[in-house]
């Protein structure tokens, strides 16, 4: 994990990391962030009922045509 992020990390741009919304969602949350590299990124996070997350994916957010 530390060589894959590394590299990263080191040349984020400026605003990386930022959080652009948040959607509260009946089982989870979406959360809109900018990655290390500018592009945008939805993550959406799912909850079991104790609290403990039970599932995350995330794709970088696509241009409306």
């Amino acid at each position: 994990m530390e060589r894959y992020w590394r590299p990263r990390l080191a040349r984020a741009v400026t605003g990386a990391f930022e959080i652009d919304a948040l959607f509260p969602e009946a089982d989870g949350v979406t959360l809109d962030y900018r990655g290390y590299d500018g592009v945008p990124v939805r993550t959406h996070f799912r909850f079991k009922s104790t609290g403990k997350i039970s599932l995350t994916a995330c794709a970088p957010i696509r241009a409306a045509a």
